[in-house]
C-alpha cells in the first residue's frame, strides 16, 4: 500500500505526515509509474519514454524520491 503514498506524505492511504515510507516502497513507486506509463492499458496507450521521463522530474520532491529518480535516469542513461 506504501507504494501509493507520495514521497512527501501525502496520497493515499493517509497515513499521516510523520509515516516514514520505506525505501523499497519509494523504489517500486517508480517502477510501477514507469511500467504503467509505457505500457498499452485499457484506458491509456503507452506514453513516449521523453514524456515519463519528464513526468518524473516533473514529481521529484513531491510525488517521488529525488535520490531514487536521479540513479532510475542514469540507470536509464537519461540526462537528468
Amino acid at each position: 500500500m506504501e507504494h501509493h503514498i507520495y514521497y512527501d506524505g501525502t496520497g493515499y492511504p493517509d497515513l499521516g505526515k510523520d509515516w516514514k515510507i520505506h525505501i523499497v516502497s519509494q523504489m517500486i513507486t517508480i517502477a510501477d509509474v514507469f511500467d504503467a506509463m509505457r505500457s498499452t492499458r485499457i484506458y491509456q496507450e503507452a506514453r513516449p519514454e521523453k514524456n515519463i521521463f519528464e513526468v518524473l522530474r516533473e514529481g521529484r520532491g513531491i510525488v517521488y524520491n529525488p535520490f531514487l529518480v536521479d540513479n532510475f535516469l542514469r540507470i536509464l542513461n537519461v540526462r537528468t
